[in-house]
């Protein structure tokens, strides 16, 4: 039996490819943090990152002072944007896959109840 592809088969599992890499599942919070509390926020960041086994990696055109991590199956990322309002920073989450393979949400919901708990850092409501 012989399949034929035309170019419009070809065309149309090109663009299913490239949207599809595209929608990656994402968590995501928004949080602020006083200035007197930054550094402990920062030494969370690294404490949970380390025990979820991510990897520091380099981001160009980053946030010089965000914070960057990898494992094989997520991304966890900790910064702060121009535009946001001073002392808000945003923590996200981002499967590497287009499938989820790995649970980001329940990462998220750790990561809110580890910072939660620190003095100076308000997290909205909506984040358990």
């Amino acid at each position: 039996m012989i399949v034929r592809i035309d170019r419009r088969m070809f065309f149309a599992l090109a663009a299913a490819v490239t949207i599809s890499s595209c929608s990656r599942p994402a968590a995501t919070v928004s949080f602020t943090v006083e200035p007197h509390a930054l550094e402990r926020v920062r030494e969370t960041v690294r404490s949970f990152a380390a025990s979820h086994n991510y990897i520091l990696v380099p981001v160009m055109g980053g946030d010089p002072n965000g914070l960057y991590y990898a494992s094989r199956l997520s991304r966890f990322e900790f910064y702060r944007e121009p535009q946001m309002a001073p002392g808000s920073f945003t923590a996200i989450f981002l499967d590497n896959r287009t499938f989820p393979q790995d649970d980001i949400y329940g990462r998220l919901k750790d990561f809110v109840a580890a910072i939660r708990q620190l003095e100076g850092v308000f997290v909205p409501e909506g984040y358990e």
